[in-house]
């Protein structure tokens, strides 16, 4: 009993009698992932190895001493069927599953979800599951809103991912036209509405820390055993990972920091609105003279004295000292509203 989890009940951690199934550990399905750990191999390598065989890789954090039926949920009552196909049979996403079995990373395989409008976390649910039965359906709000990629707002940037741009470009396009980038790493087939936080509130951390993230934990185990850091961003990219996730902060999650740089770049948005005013219209003043023509200039005269004098090609005006003397930033309506008013002051004057 003192090897038990001092933070969790007895009972619950004791095998039940009703559990005749053989403990995790020695299941012959998972007995050769336990004794792969036995030999050395991190977690994470574990890990991808069963989702290599398509086998959850979540079931390595449960209980080693109990049997897999034994902890996992079968609530019939409040869960519904699963009568749709496994996801790795699913005719919209099987071709990103025989992705994965000729040998593509994983995140290369995302890169393509995301190029073809799909949402790239499906890619990290239970393969021999339906998406319909793990999509979480409880919280959410009735959606209402068309989804992000029919979004009038954002159709043309879909368009542009349609025609073979890369993601980067597009997002450059958005933020070139004053939209947030970040928009383009939401769910395609959901609208903004509800998936953007609603309120001013800021988003919640309840993910891993990016240091201990199962996706990028072999990267920091490379920059503790002291490869440089272009090395490792190197081998992120080989492997269809971003490599500017290692300039996050380490102690917090990818999701967070993400849902933080979106929450920053709204209130930035609305600010810059705020601050945004109309610049007064400046209007020249009418100056009216007559042209002289060179050949009718006496030698005796002021023009004949300084030609030649001056370079008016490299001549340096003072912008504040012309805008002073021949523009006027005032509005028409304003400027006979302040002779009238000055008209009446002097007329009164001379009355009193």
């Amino acid at each position: 009993i003192m090897d038990l989890d001092p933070n969790k009940p007895v009972a619950s951690q004791l095998k039940s009698d009703d559990d005749d199934a053989p403990p995790l550990k020695e299941d012959p399905t998972f007995a050769k992932y336990f004794k792969m750990l036995k030999m050395g191999l991190p977690m994470g390598a574990v890990k991808n190895a069963m989702q290599r065989d398509g086998q959850n890789p979540d079931i390595m954090d449960l209980d080693p001493e109990k049997s897999v039926a034994s902890q996992m949920k079968k609530d019939d009552e409040d869960e519904e069927a699963d009568t749709g196909p496994p996801l790795k049979d699913d005719p919209a996403y099987s071709k990103y599953f025989k992705m994965l079995k000729m040998g593509l990373p994983s995140g290369a395989v995302k890169n393509a979800m995301q190029r073809d409008g799909l949402n790239p976390d499906i890619m990290d649910l239970d393969p021999e599951k339906s998406v319909a039965s793990q999509l979480n359906k409880n919280d959410e709000e009735e959606d209402d809103g068309p989804p992000l990629k029919d979004d009038p707002a954002y159709s043309k940037y879909f368009k542009m991912l349609k025609m073979g741009l890369p993601i980067g470009a597009v997002k450059n396009a958005m933020q070139r036209d004053g939209l947030d980038a970040s928009i383009m790493d939401l769910d395609h087939d959901k609208s903004i509405a509800s998936q953007l936080n609603k309120g001013d509130d800021e988003p919640v951390d309840k993910g891993p820390p990016l240091k201990d993230d199962p996706t990028y934990a072999k990267y920091f185990k490379m920059l503790k055993m002291g490869l440089p850091a272009g090395a490792v961003q190197n081998a992120m990219q080989r492997d269809g990972v971003d490599p500017s996730i290692l300039d996050f902060d380490h102690d917090k999650s990818v999701e967070y920091q993400k849902a933080m740089a979106s929450h920053r770049g709204k209130k930035k948005k609305v600010a810059k609105k705020k601050e945004a005013k109309k610049k007064p219209k400046v209007r020249r003043k009418k100056i009216f003279w007559t042209p002289v023509e060179e050949s009718t200039i006496e030698d005796n005269s002021l023009w004949s004295m300084i030609k030649g004098s001056y370079d008016f090609d490299s001549l340096k005006v003072d912008q504040d000292e012309f805008e002073s003397l021949f523009t006027d930033t005032m509005n028409p309506a304003e400027k006979k509203k302040k002779v009238a008013k000055e008209n009446d002051g002097a007329s009164k004057q001379k009355k009193s």
